[in-house]
């Protein structure tokens, strides 16, 4: 499957569900409209939900590409990122090796469901709508 994305923001969390195989193209893209959307963010700090169960994978090229998108986005108030999946090595693997340079204050936690990631946001402080939905 050709590889996409959908975000949005909802109150201090930035929602991404990411589609497909991922090509380099694809990378630069989302990296954009994120930028773009962080930098719209009056915050100081967010949290990030990258719904990843449609994912798969991506090209060798993208990988530098989401490092520094990484990177950026640490620098510019991103605290905390819940990754939803379910369990696979490569996906593992493959986001490890994403988030291994640019880390810093970053804390990443991985859930089975979407709704565990979001009571664990709201758990370190970056509230939702749709979580106070799930209340």
């Amino acid at each position: 499957m050709k590889g996409a994305f959908k975000l949005h923001r909802d109150e201090q969390v930035f929602v991404t569900e990411i589609i497909g195989q991922w090509t380099e193209v694809t990378a630069r893209q989302y990296a954009r409209a994120f930028c773009r959307e962080v930098n719209a963010y009056e915050g100081e700090t967010f949290g990030h939900l990258v719904i990843l169960q449609e994912w798969e994978l991506h090209t060798p090229d993208v990988t530098p590409i989401l490092q520094e998108h990484v990177r950026w986005s640490v620098e510019h108030g991103m605290r905390r990122s819940a990754e939803v999946f379910t369990s696979d090595c490569l996906k593992e693997y493959s986001l490890d090796k994403i988030v291994e340079m640019g880390k810093g204050s970053l804390i990443i936690h991985r859930f089975d469901n979407k709704e565990e990631a979001l009571i664990w946001l709201s758990r370190e402080g970056f509230n939702s709508q749709e979580r106070k939905l799930l209340a």
